[in-house]
């Protein structure tokens, strides 16, 4: 997943979908493999006070 934490909020984007993320300079397209199975996003946002208590 990928955890960002910024002023006042932490931002976790947890997922399961095949090569994500791509480099930033790269298009990013969604893999065929991807269609054949469930696929997951998840985004929670906390305040940063709490993050420790999410990880």
């Amino acid at each position: 997943g990928i955890l960002m934490v910024g002023k006042g909020r932490t931002v976790w984007l947890q997922h399961c979908v095949p090569r994500f993320p791509r480099r930033l300079h790269k298009r990013y397209k969604y893999p065929t493999s991807g269609r054949e199975n469930a696929q997951l996003f998840l985004c929670i946002t906390v305040p940063t006070k709490n993050t420790s208590e999410v990880i």
